[in-house]
């Protein structure tokens, strides 16, 4: 690989990256970033490659194709009556092509990136990530970047209350019950108070009557944000095993389903040393999903409500489940409603984040 200044003949593969850069923040915070859309065009590309203030680096791989850049600006303070004068590089934006992550090119332009501000004799290097981009997070801090200041935000809701998301739950697993396992798709649920659901909103153990309707609302969540649930999955098999569990539970309005999910023990996630001792045997919830014109009602919360009563009455002590580490909105949601971070883990070509709750 060779890093380089970037040229203005890079540019149209560079707009190719600020895209990618751009869809990521966007899965990540959709009420803050539109998307797709790139921060630059290209003739302000032209530009920010010309000016030695702006330098952007480019690394290629062994056929000269750009996989990655870094946008740097100088920055100098002088005569401020609080800050020293010190000249800071800051990284404007990192971006590797997301065939080429994990294989060395990101460390490779950020290893540059530091030899050119100390030949330049800067004094710091800062940038700004996303708490919705933890991969990138765990790059800095794999860099040794520490915080320096931390922006702080509350996000109001319609009705001025903080908005609390609970998502719509995508869950990879079999039939034989060995790899359920919760990961949270991007479906946003207004945080209410469970009164606020109307009575004729009731929540049932499933029966084969139901089956067709569960399916069609499992199909529903298929290709959205963080869920990796298949063409193949969930099916009418992973309904025949629920169904046999007593583990499936609908909510229904005058008859009709309007949300699912199962509950389960899982015998692989158990294993996971995160958790706490204490608190076992620990339970499951899994394949929660909410129709489409029937979120931001609260119904996804008193699904996770009403499983938990349902847990304690089969004897377990606690709840917990993995959360897909870059699903911000069900990491927020999760935390509002008292589950504890306590601990991370690779499973299932993913990371996730360890959630635990006393029951």
């Amino acid at each position: 690989m060779l890093v380089r200044r970037a040229e203005k003949r890079d540019i149209p593969r560079i707009l190719e990256l600020l895209f990618q850069v751009d869809m990521v923040h966007h899965e990540g915070r959709p009420d803050l970033f539109k998307g797709p859309a790139t921060k630059y065009n290209a003739e302000e590309l032209a530009g920010i490659v010309e000016d030695d203030d702006t330098p952007v680096f480019v690394c290629e791989n062994e056929t000269g194709i750009v996989v990655g850049h870094a946008f740097c600006i100088h920055k100098q303070v002088m005569g401020d009556s609080v800050l020293t004068d010190v000249r800071t590089l800051y990284i404007d934006d990192i971006c590797v092509d997301g065939s080429y992550r994990g294989k060395g090119v990101g460390k490779a332009l950020y290893q540059y990136v530091v030899e050119y501000a100390k030949a330049e004799g800067f004094y710091n290097i800062t940038l700004n990530v996303w708490n919705c981009n933890p991969g990138a997070m765990k790059f800095y801090e794999a860099m040794g970047l520490v915080p320096q200041k931390v922006c702080m935000e509350y996000v109001l809701s319609d009705d001025g209350e903080s908005a609390g998301d609970t998502a719509a739950d995508g869950i990879k697993g079999n039939t034989d019950g060995v790899d359920n396992v919760v990961k949270t798709s991007d479906r946003s649920e207004r945080s209410l108070d469970k009164n606020t659901i109307p009575e004729e909103y009731v929540i049932l153990p499933a029966v084969e009557a139901d089956r067709k309707e569960i399916l069609a609302l499992y199909n529903m969540q298929k290709g959205r944000p963080f869920c990796p649930w298949s063409e193949a999955y969930p099916s009418d098999e992973t309904i025949d095993f629920d169904l046999e569990r007593d583990a499936l539970f609908v909510m229904k309005e005058d008859g009709r389903v309007i949300a699912a999910i199962s509950i389960d023990e899982d015998g692989d996630v158990n294993k996971l040393a995160c958790w706490d001792p204490d608190l076992a045997p620990g339970g499951e919830l899994s394949r929660l999903a909410v129709l489409p014109d029937m979120q931001s009602r609260g119904i996804a919360r008193r699904m996770i409500e009403y499983s938990m009563d349902e847990l304690r009455k089969r004897g377990f002590k606690s709840l917990h489940f993995l959360v897909n580490r870059y699903n911000v909105k069900a990491l927020r949601s999760y935390a509002h409603m008292g589950f504890n971070n306590v601990g991370e883990c690779h499973m299932y070509e993913q990371d996730f984040f360890c959630y635990e709750k006393e029951l």
